[in-house]
């Protein structure tokens, strides 16, 4: 949901010093403002070997200065289009590393990385939730060998969500 002033995307609108964050036609949302929004992980994670797990323990990362955390994710309104990207750092590689994007909200598996031999599995998909949605990272390993079951910290375990 883009509003434009000729060929360029509008990304705040005023009234006078009143920045708007919603413009609506009646009860519709014509256009609603969103900011970029990252996050990383902090601290080490050890997930459950054979099942999807959410990466907690998250701080807003650098060069997103208006991201606000929601249950260890981000928050996307509902007709807000997104493209989200996510990457998880384990601890050593194993055919079967990856990361997902997970709706919270609704439980719903947005897009899942292709289980590879790597120690650092992404994904990314354009994204529109119909409801306001609280979108997280998930992890899976098959492997405790090598703490490949561990997810680190730090800029290597991400999640970003820029406005389409």
């Amino acid at each position: 949901m883009s509003a434009y002033l000729g060929v360029a995307p509008i990304s705040k609108l005023y009234l006078g010093d009143t920045s708007i964050s919603k413009l609506y036609l009646g009860t519709t949302v014509l256009w609603q403002s969103f900011p970029q929004m990252g996050i990383d992980k902090v601290g080490s994670q050890i997930i459950s070997i054979s099942s999807w797990v959410t990466i907690t323990g998250r701080t807003i990362r650098s060069g997103y200065p208006d991201t606000v955390i929601t249950s260890d994710g981000i928050l996307i309104p509902a007709g807000v289009t997104v493209t989200l990207a996510c990457q998880n750092t384990h601890g050593g590689s194993h055919a079967d590393n990856a990361a997902r994007l997970y709706n919270a909200t609704t439980s719903a598996v947005i897009a899942t990385s292709t289980a590879a031999t790597t120690a650092t599995p992404a994904v990314s998909a354009s994204y529109t939730p119909s409801v306001d949605s609280v979108i997280v990272v998930q992890g899976f390993a098959t492997s405790t060998l090598s703490s490949r079951d561990t997810i680190s910290a730090g800029a290597g375990t991400f999640l970003t969500a820029i406005p389409s």
